[in-house]
């Protein structure tokens, strides 16, 4: 959360002047002049603020848009709150099923998925209009910069100097809009020639090559975070160009699916060959990874082990947070002190950075896109975040409405019980947007909200420093694009790839750790996930970067769909079979998730003198869920949940006429604000069941959902359906009529073609 840098000045404007139908033009005469940009900082600056501008606000792939799509619930750990079908974006984000119901499928060969979408989809076109236009900037604006007599003198000094550094950003603004291309739409047009017109289809090796060789050209020739005032994280730095060399080299030499109809060269112009692992005649595509896909990964292991090394020397951004920053404190009512608040989780503690207020960022960021409070529409916590049923405005919070939702078996199975990641990602409770705490409803539903299935809790408007409760959508949360922990799982993925098992492991190893309260046993976390270090960097990246659109192309690059969703469907029969026939289900953790909780409202603020949660750790016995001695723990846990400490001083210093206040704050619940659980990670019997409603315990309907109607099939069968074992995995976007006719290409993999 922060004041905008992007602040659009004069040059930014004279670059900005073409209109969206230019994004590939290069016809008009070019308005950014290389001796008015790069005479001063100043306006070389105000050039790629515009350009910045338009990353934040008009990209469509890194908050709404595609990441909205289908990178956020596009996977087996996650669903869509609606039920299946009920969206567009249903389809390409279960990889084109033609129909519902084919867990490990027929539906994407036997039904044509690909050839009976509508290739004009909405925002597919608008993320390749919005990135190409970018590109089209940024062509200017470095070709600006090379113009001038400096330019020689100024790579030979060997050091970066602020021109060199925005020249660098403007490389890199570039390579990332390429990078988005290239991994949601495959092979594309290409070029970095301003007044050329980028048209026809280029290999994706062609691209891979040339966008890395250029960054690794220009990394040395930039500043590293901290480095000068300007190298915060919401800027593009030295370190975030080694992360991004390290992650297009991941993707570049990773698996993926490619068209028959291409010729596949790289940079040097040799072709490319593969070690192929399928074909599909249906789609005309193979699925395949470059047979030098070693020695792409080992060039780019030096520069994230350079970024890694210079965050172990800072400590104001960029590195890997492993401790709780945070005092607790502690609250008197009535001249009584009470417990004090316990924080104690590193993990929580990067996102919660991100709530405190304009021009604070996280420590873990490489890079975030920066949000202001109060200023236009951001999607962190509305669309990303813990749900809540408030209005559009004046209600506490205002409406949240999540479209990140977890499958139960990521909740309930994947995480280990004491890993302090699980209760941050996960939630099971919202806000009933007047002051108080909800259930979330299992069941799919189309108003979302309370409803939809357990929700991404990483940002959470209660937690906010300066809650904005004027108006939805408008919170100011950054949007985190590159944390540190993605540096040490890349070195550690590369690493279990190319056999350097040592350093692979102590990148996992501190990245697991942080975890936790105590030191693990990486060694048998590693053999849990069957002996294979890279198994488990995919397991542990499955932890980490939950609701952060991450493990989609984790498992694709990786050639684990297969093996993974086989696992993933047997053990949800295997819940499914229990919660039929015993009303229960133990996973192998230990958890149980049970066909119905009780909850129970309950004074927070006068048991332990706080509404909001922070961390609990509940005993090693069931005693955790003692609701008539230690009712503390059936509020507390799950850990980061409740309301915000005092919504109505939030309103009251949010409304400036007295009408408003008398109004607004009338609806805000004061006493009975958070919920008691008693039920979720134990089975309650009968006996139990009947004292708890006498104690005024509310029965509601859990697991038994996830077996009822549609969301039997949607929490399971539905999952990735238009995937189909054995054939290439079709997950890229089709290229709209105007995209096709403009750019002069044609669509693959059965798309529908300009006729």
């Amino acid at each position: 959360m922060k004041k905008s840098l992007y602040i659009v000045l004069g040059a930014g404007m004279l670059l900005g002047a073409t209109s969206c139908d230019d994004y590939l033009d290069t016809s008009s005469p070019s308005i950014a002049s290389s001796d008015f940009v790069f005479t001063h900082e100043e306006s070389a600056q105000g050039a790629l603020n515009y350009a910045y501008e338009m990353w934040r606000g008009s990209s469509a792939v890194h908050s709404n848009g595609l990441f909205y799509d289908v990178l956020v619930d596009g996977d087996e750990t996650t669903r869509q709150p609606e039920n299946f079908g009920a969206q567009p974006r249903n389809v390409p984000q279960s990889m084109y099923a033609g129909v519902s119901g084919a867990a490990g499928g027929i539906t994407s060969e036997k039904y044509n998925g690909t050839g009976i979408f509508n290739c004009d989809f909405k925002d597919a076109a608008s993320a390749f209009d919005g990135l190409y236009l970018i590109i089209g900037q940024m062509n200017r604006l470095t070709r600006a910069f090379e113009a001038q007599p400096e330019f020689e003198k100024i790579l030979k000094e060997g050091k970066p100097t602020v021109l060199s550094d925005l020249y660098g950003q403007a490389v890199a603004l570039r390579a990332t809009c390429y990078f988005e291309l290239l991994r949601f739409f495959g092979d594309i047009p290409y070029s970095l020639e301003p007044g050329v017109a980028a048209e026809g289809l280029v290999s994706r090796d062609y691209i891979y090559d040339d966008q890395l060789r250029r960054l690794k050209l220009v990394e040395p020739f930039m500043f590293r975070l901290g480095e000068n005032v300007s190298a915060v994280p919401t800027i593009m730095t030295r370190d975030y160009v080694d992360g991004l060399i390290g992650r297009m080299a991941l993707y570049a030499a990773g698996y993926s699916t490619r068209r028959n109809d291409m010729e596949y060269v790289g940079y040097n112009g040799n072709k490319i060959s593969f070690e192929t692992e399928c074909k599909s005649t249906t789609t005309n595509s193979f699925y395949a990874r470059r047979s030098d896909y070693t020695k792409i990964l080992s060039d780019a292991v030096p520069y994230l082990r350079a970024c890694y090394t210079a965050s172990l020397a800072r400590s104001n951004y960029g590195y890997l947070v492993k401790e709780d920053g945070r005092v607790p404190n502690t609250y008197k009512i009535d001249d009584e002190t009470y417990t004090t608040r316990n924080y104690g989780n590193p993990y929580q503690y990067v996102f919660q950075q991100m709530m405190n207020g304009d021009g604070i960022y996280s420590a873990e960021s490489i890079y975030e896109i920066p949000e202001t409070r109060a200023i236009g529409a951001n999607e962190r916590p509305y669309a990303f975040g813990r749900p809540s049923n408030g209005g559009g405005s004046n209600s506490f919070p205002c409406k949240a409405y999540c479209q990140s939702r977890f499958n139960p078996l990521y909740y309930y199975n994947d995480f280990d019980p004491k890993d302090l990641r699980r209760d941050v990602t996960c939630t099971v409770t919202g806000s009933d947007g007047k002051g108080g705490e909800a259930i979330i409803s299992l069941a799919g539903n189309g108003s979302a909200k309370l409803a939809g299935g357990i929700a991404l809790n990483k940002w959470d408007e209660n937690r906010c420093s300066s809650p904005y409760i004027l108006s939805q959508r408008q919170a100011g949360i950054n949007c985190p694009y590159m944390r540190s922990a993605d540096i040490y799982l890349m070195i550690a993925e590369i690493d279990a790839i190319i056999g350097n098992e040592v350093e692979g492991k102590q990148m996992l190893e501190a990245v697991h750790n942080r975890a936790f309260a105590e030191p693990q046993d990486i060694n048998a976390f590693i053999e849990k996930c069957g002996g294979s270090l890279l198994e488990a960097v995919i397991e542990e990246r499955k932890l980490e970067f939950g609701g952060e659109g991450s493990r989609r192309y984790d498992l694709i690059r990786n050639n684990m769909l297969t093996p993974v969703l086989t696992d993933f469907h047997n053990k949800m029969e295997a819940m499914y079979s229990d919660l039929q026939t015993k009303g229960y289900h133990t996973f192998e953790n230990g958890n149980v998730i049970s066909n119905y909780i009780w909850v129970k409202n309950v004074d927070a603020k006068k048991l332990f003198g706080y509404r909001l949660t922070a961390q609990y750790s509940a005993p090693e016995e069931a005693v955790e869920y003692d609701w008539q001695n230690d009712l503390a723990s059936t509020v507390l846990y799950p850990s980061w949940r409740g309301q915000n400490d005092d919504w109505y001083s939030v309103g009251f210093s949010s409304f400036t006429s007295d009408a408003d206040r008398t109004k607004n704050l009338a609806n805000i619940n004061q006493t009975t604000t958070n919920l008691s659980i008693v039920g979720l990670f134990r089975h309650v019997d009968e006996e139990e069941a009947k004292a708890l409603e006498a104690d005024g315990y509310k029965r509601v309907d859990w697991g038994i959902t996830l077996i009822t109607g549609s969301n039997k099939d949607d929490y399971n069968k539905n999952v990735l359906c238009g995937y189909v074992y054995g054939y290439p995995p079709i997950y890229f976007f089709p290229f709209s009529t105007t995209n096709m006719q403009t750019s002069k290409i044609t669509n693959g993999y059965g798309f529908q073609n300009v006729k």
